[in-house]
């Protein structure tokens, strides 16, 4: 028998060989994932429904406008990356093939992350910075919170495979994109940074689509 990314091959003499799926026995109790979704459709919806209010303002307008950046952060935060969370969540454990970290550290993520993206919107679009910077706190302990997990999880691997190595990578990511984040709204709060502020936005946008 021979373990490969997480299948079992099953040498069979005469007919070949049997590819045997990873099983779902692994994978955490099904609202842990379900609250990452429903806030990520809730999100969407709500984008959905406000970007045609304010279509021309946007187009018109220099892209680092209050609502331009609220409207993106509620597509980016609120949508994709409650999305990827959700599905991380339920299918990192699954395709590693052991069990998630602390499925309790999962819902204090949810907490912080769902806290922290709503407050960041509503700040974000009334440009707040100095109340928008707790919120921002708020989302950062929310991802310091699931790349523990993760990464704990991880480690409970005898070895690591690409799987797990592109998941690493990615959590690497996540990391830059929210140090990059933490620092513009410091620059906003102090009025000081050694970078020129749009070229460390275009940084932190860049970061986030990797």
């Amino acid at each position: 028998m021979i373990v490969a990314s997480k299948q079992i091959t099953v040498l069979l003499p005469k007919f070949g060989t049997l590819m045997i799926p990873p099983t779902t026995r692994h994978a955490p109790v099904i609202d842990l994932p379900i609250r990452f979704f429903v806030f990520g459709l809730f999100s969407f919806l709500t984008f959905a429904w406000t970007l045609p209010f304010f279509t021309e303002d946007i187009l018109t307008q220099h892209h680092y406008t209050h609502r331009t950046v609220a409207l993106t952060h509620l597509l980016v935060l609120g949508w994709i990356t409650s999305v990827v969370m959700g599905a991380t969540f339920q299918l990192a454990p699954v395709a590693l093939g052991v069990k998630l970290y602390s499925e309790r550290l999962g819902r204090w993520t949810f907490w912080f992350h769902f806290i922290g993206v709503s407050g960041m919107i509503l700040n974000f679009w009334f440009w707040n910075f100095r109340v928008l910077l707790w919120f921002g706190f708020c989302v950062t302990i929310g991802f310091a919170l699931f790349v523990y997990n993760i990464f704990r999880s991880i480690r409970s691997l005898k070895s690591q495979d690409l799987v797990s190595v592109h998941i690493l990578t990615s959590l690497i990511y996540i990391v830059l994109t929210f140090l990059a984040g933490q620092c513009l709204m410091h620059a906003k709060v102090i009025l000081f940074s050694p970078f020129n502020v749009l070229s460390a936005i275009h940084a932190h946008a860049h970061l986030a689509a990797l």
